[in-house]
């Protein structure tokens, strides 16, 4: 190798793999804590499992751009491959794959470092087509957040203050994303940071940055995600999170556009746009008195509410569709397409983990079967055991076609509500008045289905 690089060694890493890489000529440096991360370090190696979650880590190394991380090992928060992916690592091992291997891989990697900025251009461009996945469909709620980032895009300064809101996996962060890169600042960074996921002695750190000898293990300064987001975008996951005595803080920093790192007496400029999520009602939360009503007015200059996936209607189907091509070119896989069956099953389940729910579901089917085509029984979706059709028989009533196999009644309820509320924009009373129900009777099976 022309030169060696600076590896720095998290977690639990085992003696054999620090030999090899030492033996190459690399610099191991350990650490013990997420804030010891270097952003001019070359690489992150963690052991686990370890005292901290491997999604802290994961979350603090991303933030250091283009420093991939080798995950060796799983934990609670990071089960495999698709966890480790999903939570931004560069390669994942399993705990008794051999040194030699892993070290042929750090290789590739650090010889790829010399290739910085043409690499965080392709990432950029990645991260922004991954975004725009979010966005497909053409049902009524999600046009309108399209039509809204198109005019919020369009801002030659940037976008305003943004807070968006909807139940957990509806897309909130891809739909941040896409805003950023459809924006004036898409040339410049944008840094996410999940407020719950950051431990609570650690998250003034991590936003606000620190000098040398602010606390133990400290040993040189340190940029926070603020200033690393600097003339790009800074995306508060979680806002609801915060912890409220840290909120005051926060909002001095966006009335003042200065950023003070902790141990330090002067402040930094800083020109950020801020981007913040939440599926909490955050209102309530201000009656309650856990969040500051100053910061929520200071965040809710634009707010954009993404729908819930059981509202989209065949926008599930599109997704879908979408995160098969995704995960077969991932993976390696030849493409697969979906039965009708299969996209029935789809259509009837509510999906209460959204798109996020969707997107799991489509990738272990891909990941699990080796079929050429995927059914509805390869989704594994809970109560849709088989396909029932369903005609109009004028006022006299319906016409029902049964399956071969056995099926849930339950399911078969469930799905009729859902597919009344989606097709009515989950306006509860004209859905009651489509079913020639009473509107607390069709709350009363709603309630009873867990259907919100």
């Amino acid at each position: 190798m022309s030169r060696s690089f600076t590896i720095l060694a998290a977690g639990v890493v085992r003696s054999e793999l620090r030999e090899l890489l030492t033996a190459r000529g690399h610099e191991v440096r350990s650490i013990a804590r997420p804030a010891e991360l270097e952003s001019d370090a070359d690489l992150v190696v963690l052991g686990l499992p370890d005292v901290l979650p491997a999604s802290v880590w994961l979350h603090t190394a991303r933030q250091n751009v283009g420093l991939p991380i080798f995950v060796i090992g799983t934990d609670a928060s990071l089960r495999g491959p698709v966890d480790a992916r999903e939570l931004g690592a560069t390669e994942h091992f399993a705990p008794d794959v051999p040194g030699e291997e892993i070290l042929a891989a750090i290789g590739i990697a650090l010889g790829a470092r010399r290739h910085d900025a043409h690499l965080r251009y392709l990432q950029q461009k990645d991260e922004a087509r991954a975004a725009l996945s979010g966005l497909l469909g053409e049902s009524p709620g999600i046009t309108r957040v399209r039509d809204s980032l198109r005019r919020l895009a369009e801002s030659a300064g940037g976008a305003p203050t943004v807070l968006f809101t909807g139940e957990t996996g509806s897309g909130k962060g891809l739909v941040a994303k896409a805003l950023h890169y459809a924006g004036a600042r898409r040339r410049h960074p944008f840094v996410d940071v999940n407020c719950a996921a950051i431990p609570a002695t650690l998250i003034e750190a991590e936003l606000f940055g620190h000098a040398k000898g602010t606390f133990t293990g400290s040993l040189g300064e340190r940029a926070g995600l603020f200033e690393t987001a600097h003339r790009g975008t800074l995306f508060l996951d979680e806002i609801g999170a915060m912890p409220l005595s840290l909120q005051g803080t926060l909002l001095k920093v966006l009335e003042d556009k200065r950023v003070r790192r902790l141990g330090e007496r002067e402040g930094r400029a800083i020109d950020v746009q801020i981007f913040s999520a939440t599926h909490e009602d955050l209102d309530a939360r201000v009656r309650e008195g856990s969040f500051r009503a100053d910061l929520l007015h200071r965040l809710d200059v634009v707010r954009i509410t993404l729908p819930p996936l059981r509202t989209r209607g065949e926008d599930k189907v599109v997704l879908a569709r979408s995160f098969l091509v995704d995960a077969c070119t991932s993976y390696g896989f030849a493409p697969r397409a979906f039965t009708t069956s299969a996209e029935n099953a789809i259509r009837a389940y509510a999906f209460p983990g959204n798109v996020r729910e969707l997107k799991n579901v489509v990738e272990r089917a891909v990941l699990l079967r080796s079929d050429d085509v995927i059914d509805a029984e390869h989704l594994g979706l809970p109560g849709v055991e088989a396909t029932v059709e369903v005609e109009s028989d004028g006022e006299s009533g319906v016409r029902v076609r049964l399956p071969s196999s056995s099926f849930s009644l339950d399911a078969l309820e469930r799905a009729a509500l859902v597919a009344a509320l989606e097709k009515h924009e989950g306006n509860v009373s004209r859905a009651a008045r489509y079913l020639r129900i009473g509107r607390q009777k069709l709350l009363y099976r709603m309630r009873k289905h867990g259907i919100r």
